[in-house]
């Protein structure tokens, strides 16, 4: 059963042959003009080299050419994750809301 929702994927093989990251973003059918990163990651031994900026890229050029019609893609980071919100400025991201997440530590 579809509930149409499409995801498309962005893999860094290392050279092993294990996933070094991934990112992949997410389209609905009944609006293909928008869509949603579901999460950029990267194997903490693999960080520094710019694989979540080139896994965001590739997710954005897949979605263009699956999609022409994409014209908004949002993506959220925690606020202390400085490396990916450089990379989400980098590539143009800019806020516009905020969410306040509380933890309570067990």
């Amino acid at each position: 059963m579809s509930i149409g929702r499409h995801i498309l994927t962005a893999l860094a093989i290392a050279p092993d042959g294990s996933v070094a990251g991934s990112s992949d973003v997410r389209i609905n059918e009944a609006d293909p003009t928008h869509g949603q990163i579901a999460i950029t990651l990267v194997d903490p031994a693999h960080r520094g080299h710019r694989l979540g900026m080139a896994l965001k890229i590739a997710t954005r050029d897949n979605a263009l050419a699956t999609y022409p019609d994409l014209r908004a893609v949002d993506t959220c980071n925690a606020e202390v994750n400085d490396h990916m919100n450089a990379v989400n400025e980098a590539l143009g991201y800019r806020s516009i809301e905020t969410l306040l997440e509380l933890q309570k530590k067990l």
